[in-house]
């Protein structure tokens, strides 16, 4: 879990390599496996990483999907999530 947090975290700060942290941070989280209990920050981040989905760098290529969203939201995203798993972690989240 940690190390998926951590990733989070160098896409917020690696602007310009975000499209590849994201892809990666994807790939780890699909590639996670399912065990019987699953727990809330799991489902957090597999959440995040279907939205990330929507994330386009470019902001002439956006224009083409209203689903798109750029830099901005990305780190409202990134954040609203990483807050989400700090809640589980201080068992205030469930």
């Amino acid at each position: 879990m940690e190390h998926l947090v951590s990733m989070l975290k160098e896409v917020l700060v690696e602007r310009s390599k975000r499209q590849s942290l994201i892809k990666s941070f994807q790939q780890e989280v699909w590639n996670v496996k399912m065990g019987e209990k699953q727990s809330k920050a799991l489902e957090i981040l597999q959440e995040l990483a279907y939205d990330l989905d929507y994330y386009v760098q470019d902001a002439e290529l956006r224009q083409e999907d209203p689903t798109y969203y750029g830099d901005d939201r990305l780190v409202e995203e990134i954040n609203s999530a990483l807050k989400q798993i700090e809640r589980c972690k201080n068992g205030s989240g469930s």
